[in-house]
């Protein structure tokens, strides 16, 4: 046991004896009249103690500021007390050993239940809160019998670092105070049992390592390094410092997550080679913004712990020194953990930073993503704000000294003013802590007084200690906040911006306003000029058909964005709004979002004010009116003199919807009754002209934008319709046909219908291979992503079956020369040995390429064997093998080669047949090494046969289910008994075959049919009962499943052809077996089963829209 030294008294609490007693015990409240006198206490080795994430005198502070209403310590506290934790009733898990993430979730429990209840003894002084901390601290000292963490297992250092540190911070707490009950005392020799038999098997097996990737470098060490204080080591202290600072000795310095490297000075572009101009980035800003978030909240976490141990540091080492050039951490390397801070406060408020330079993420040649890199900033989860790591930084800066109202550090304030309603929430609701990513979640407990110039509000007082809490409410201007009310979520950039940034906007916009009307509505108020943009930045989540509540007195123009760079990802939506009458009313949208939506308005008619009041997320109650046409613009071919009649709304007088016109032209009308605008535009009106109509259903508004563009005569008409048709270019025959005829009969009508109807037979992307996305019939796992010219989205998936499929139809097939394919921005691991099949029944594959996808970030090429180029297939799949890695992701994929026009049917394949001397054998019982072969046959995505290994002791090798019994048990789909035996030759009981099915095919729900012989314990009951639901299997007249009967190969025919929805019969080509006769019970099923025969789908369909 280390000793320790004599405390040294540092914070009066002569104020808080003071406080206590203007609040004396009593049933309204959980203040006793006990004071804890917190010591500060420096050991032999030069550690203060209480040390980890505060100190003495921050914890003072903080119940002085929770005595008084100040905050952010009440609100945070008053949300604590809101969380499970902070029940005297609540119970510890008390694990015996942590081998899995079971085992970390109940230490995590536990961890913060000790925490809470030891921030409630010192506030209360209740040393009721002291027995469950106790309990928990004996018990995991007493963790002797086997190591209570014997190795590490995947992504356990993510997990279990915080949750180390979190009871350190408890134990170091504890342990600095005297309780009445000396049962109740934390002692050296307590602490020690707790470091040798808990935290140092999880040090030693998987934390103390300095070797993790990004952030979730810092999630392990920051248990390290607690631990490190809490049992005075020097040594091991120092290592820690230094793994937080530089980490110098780690042999992969790209995905070092220190403060040096993760907020990395990039001097070099790493893509090209050459030199650049000095500049800080986030590194983890190039994957996403919530891992990069991490990283900021975490280092902060660890920094100021460093410097509550009144650390000092090398300046450019990082090394602990007591040299007089030492600096603080927050301090080193010229302020680095506080500049990354505001940029990436900055980034995620909506400004966009100085051009990304491509940083390695890897440098390790032994990793698999050798060479990785991040080539752009990431938008995926911008506008991650909404956590702890903003209040965080804000206030501990504020406390330090950094200007936080000009400069650089400006962006951490302004991210902070941004979220205030929603900071509140997180703090009184209490989910800062009772959520898995909490991080930073104790930063109030360590904040001086300077932290906040909030007053004391006695009310917030009471209502934070008063015994029962009331419902939360959280009140503006004398009105609760619900919902996602817009002025307490909008960010105005013109306001916040200095010389230089990067914004949608000028100097010169006019500022935003929030305005409250009579009724207590708060809006925020855009004022526009004619022909001039002004924009906002909103943080939301928008499901599609949400709806934006607003108002407008002149016809305007919205578009919405991902990006402050409009260019870069392109227009989300565009809606019209007329002038609403100073009426309120919601817009839909038909994208979703989560994050940052930056809205552009236009005034189109002039001078233009503009009220945005909230976002409705919930789009069942937002009645959108509907057009006769698609999209909310269409185009109207006319001529002078021809008269123009069209349909373009629904026209139900009796239906709540109403509508208005915006700029009709003269002569022009629009029936309201039928939906139809009609017009005959004369030879003055020749040119273009465009028009709004609006339809209200309740508050719900959509404006139609209807060009019109008059031509001097039909020929003239006709011959500005017929420009889309380009005789260079190779049409499908049936869409060509059509435009043709139309262009005969000189229909105008008709003419404009097929030419928006024109399918290219190759449609091409910018680069000049096939546009996939507009050829195929279908697709699947987001491989649309894989055509937009954006290496940080993707398509693919994670776990088995990593293949992508593509059909495109069964008029349909491609040519292919090659194939380029590039990973993830930052993950090339992710393609690695990927290459492509083709196929024409979806069954039987062809391998096209000669060449593997290698683990490159660049674009690489797959050539097709020549043998293959002139050979066209309707499905191509993408797929990468079994053991390379256990992701697959395509960022951008492109196909050169051509599509053609070649019918092939839609067909049910033979997926069971005879025997030699011409039986069928229905009768006869199917093992279990057959049946899981024929369903393994059924598995669409079973491509990689041979891949997978068999642990079963009783399936050798040269049976011939033996791939199929690997594939299916490693996708978790059948399994064997205790002793590692499958029993390949056993018959296979409907109860097996029953869970088997209902597995592949993943169904779940409790709404299941009772079965008289299926109970609680028989095997599989739930999976019994859901097939049966499905139709699959069947229980006989009396109710009963009989589950463990042997099923027949008759019967399995049915069951699987029910499973897989065979429909339809074949009526040639079937085969002849002398012991299913017509007559037979199942001979139907059997001939669907052993036959391959056409599925009733009409020739010639195709996916919609082509």
């Amino acid at each position: 046991m280390k000793k320790f030294a004599v405390a040294i008294p540092l914070f009066s609490i002569c104020a808080l004896f003071s406080l206590a007693a203007s609040a004396p015990e009593s049933d309204s409240s959980i203040l006793t009249k006990n004071v804890v006198d917190v010591r500060e206490t420096i050991s032999p080795q030069g550690f203060v103690h209480p040390g980890i994430s505060c100190n003495a005198e921050t914890l003072n502070v903080m119940r002085e500021k929770v005595l008084a209403g100040v905050s952010p310590w009440v609100d945070y506290f008053e949300g604590m007390r809101r969380t499970r934790f902070a029940d005297l009733n609540c119970r510890p898990k008390l694990v015996r050993q942590i081998t899995n993430d079971g085992g970390i979730s109940n230490l995590a429990h536990d961890a913060h239940l000790a925490w809470v209840h030891t921030i409630l003894y010192l506030v209360t002084g209740n040393e009721d809160y002291r027995k469950t901390p106790v309990e928990i601290i004996r018990w995991y000292g007493s963790r002797t019998d086997e190591s209570f963490f014997p190795q590490a297992f995947p992504d356990s250092h993510i997990k279990i670092g915080k949750y180390v540190y979190t009871l350190c911070s408890a134990v170091d707490i504890l342990r600095s105070t005297t309780p009445g009950n000396r049962q109740l005392a934390v002692t050296g020799d307590m602490v020690d049992a707790l470091q040798k038999n808990c935290i140092y098997p999880i040090r030693k097996n998987c934390i103390e390592r300095n070797g993790y990737f990004m952030n979730q470098h810092s999630y392990a060490i920051m248990g390290y390094l607690a631990s490190t204080i809490l049992g005075n080591e020097t040594e091991d202290y120092k290592q820690a410092v230094e793994w937080t600072t530089v980490n110098a000795t780690s042999p992969n310095q790209g995905r070092n997550g220190s403060i040096k490297q993760q907020i990395r000075m990039v001097t070099r572009d790493d893509k090209t080679g050459e030199a650049v101009e000095p500049r800080l980035q986030v590194v983890e800003m190039g994957r996403d913004q919530p891992h990069a978030g991490g990283n900021i909240d975490n280092l902060l976490m660890m920094a100021k712990t460093i410097e509550f141990q009144r650390t000092r540091l090398d300046p450019v080492n990082g090394t602990v020194t007591k040299a007089k050039d030492g600096v603080s951490p927050l301090h080193f390397l010229d302020d680095r953990l506080p500049r990354g801070a505001a940029l990436f406060a900055k980034y995620n408020i909506g400004f966009g930073l100085e051009p990304w330079v491509s940083v390695f993420s890897e440098t390790d040649p032994k990793q698999p993503d050798y060479k990785a890199r991040y080539d752009q900033i990431s938008y995926f989860g911008r506008g991650a704000i909404g956590g702890n790591g903003i209040p965080a930084g804000y206030h501990y800066y504020k406390a330090m000294g950094f200007d936080l109202e000009s400069g650089p550090y400006q962006y951490i304030k302004a991210a902070y003013d941004s979220n205030a309603v929603g900071r509140e929430i997180l703090a009184r609701s209490g989910k800062y802590l009772d959520q898995i990513h909490n991080y930073a979640f104790d930063f109030w407990i360590g904040l001086p007084a300077s932290a906040s110039d909030s007053s004391p509000n006695p009310e917030k007082a009471r209502r934070a200690l008063a015994t029962e809490l009331p419902p939360l409410q959280v009140v503006r201007d004398g009105v609760p906040v619900e919902g996602q009310q817009i002025e307490y979520q909008f960010m105005d950039l013109s306001s916040h911006a200095a010389a230089g940034d990067r914004y949608p906007g000028s100097p010169n916009d006019k500022p935003l306003q929030i305005v409250r009307d009579p009724d207590g509505t708060g809006f925020v108020r855009m004022v526009l000029d004619p022909g001039v943009s002004r924009s906002m930045v909103v943080s939301g989540r928008l499901a599609e058909g949400a709806g934006f509540r607003i108002r407008s007195d002149s016809l305007v123009r919205l578009r919405f964005y991902a990006d402050e760079d409009f260019e870069r990802q392109g227009c989300l939506q565009e809606i019209s709004v007329p002038d609403t009458e100073r009426r309120w009313n919601y817009v839909t949208t038909t994208f979703q979002r989560s994050g940052l939506i930056y809205i552009e308005a236009t005034a189109l008619a002039g001078r233009a004010v503009v009220d945005f009041d909230r976002i409705e997320t919930d789009a069942s109650l937002l009645r959108s009116p509907e057009f006769a046409c698609q999209g909310d613009r269409i185009s109207i071919p006319a001529f002078a003199g021809g008269h123009l009649e069209e349909v373009i709304a629904s026209g139900h007088p009796s239906s709540d919807v109403s509508y208005r016109t915006d700029n009709l032209p003269t002569g022009a009308k629009f029936d309201a009754e039928t939906g139809v605008l009609s017009w005959t535009p004369t030879m003055e009106q020749v040119g273009d002209h465009t028009l709004y109509v609006t339809a209200r259903d309740g508050d719900t508004i959509r404006t139609l934008r209807v060009d019109i563009p008059v031509a001097r005569d039909l020929q003239a008409a006709l011959d500005s319709v017929a420009r889309a048709y380009d005789p260079s270019q190779r049409y499908v025959s049936v869409t060509e046909q059509a435009f043709k005829s139309a262009l005969t009969a000189r229909n105008l009508r008709a003419l404009k219908q097929a030419a928006d109807g024109l399918e290219l037979l190759t449609p091409r992307l910018p680069d000049g291979t096939l546009d996939y996305c507009k050829a195929w019939s279908s697709t699947e796992k987001g491989s649309a992503r894989m055509a937009d010219g954006d290496p940080l989205t993707f398509g693919g998936l994670w776990g088995f079956d990593k293949n992508i499929t593509m059909d495109f139809g069964n008029r349909f097939k491609v040519k292919s020369e090659a194939f380029r394919i590039k990973a993830r921005d930052g993950f090339p691991i992710r393609i690695a040995e990927a290459v492509v099949y083709g196929s024409n029944d979806r069954k039987h594959w062809t391998l096209l390429t000669e060449n593997k996808a290698e683990a490159t970030p660049e674009l690489q090429t797959l050539v097709v064997r020549e043998g293959e180029r002139a050979r066209a297939y309707r499905y191509l799949r993408f797929f990468m093998p079994a053991k390379p890695y256990a992701i697959f992701e395509i960022a951008e994929l492109r196909i050169v080669g051509e599509r053609i026009e070649d019918p092939s049917p839609d067909l049910y394949l033979a997926y069971i047949s005879g025997y030699p001397d011409g039986t069928f054998r229905p009768n006869q019982k199917l093992t279990r090494g057959e049946a899981v072969s024929l369903l393994a046959g059924l598995v669409d995505d079973y491509t990689d046969k041979g891949a997978y290994d068999c642990s079963f002791i009783d399936v050798k090798r040269d049976a011939p289910y033996f791939d199929d019994v690997a594939y299916m048990s490693s996708k978790g789909l059948v399994a064997g008994d205790d002793a590692k035996r499958f029993h390949p030759d056993n018959p296979i009981s409907r109860g097996e075959l029953a869970a088997i099915m209902a597995r592949m095919q993943g169904l779940k729900g409790k709404d299941m049919p009772a079965l008289k012989d299926v109970g609680v314990n028989t095997a599989y009951a739930d999976e019994i009962r859901r097939v049966v639901k499905e139709g699959w299997v069947k229980a006989d007249e009396s109710g009963a499943f009989r589950p463990d009967d042997p099923v027949t190969r008759a019967e399995f025919v049915v069951a699987a052809n029910r499973m897989t929805g065979r429909t339809g019969s074949p009526h040639s080509g079937t085969p002849s077996f002398s012991d299913v006769p017509a007559s037979h019970w199942a001979c139907e099923e059997i001939m669907k089963a052993a036959s391959t025969y056409p599925s009733p789908v009409a020739m010639g369909t195709t996916a919609p829209g082509h």
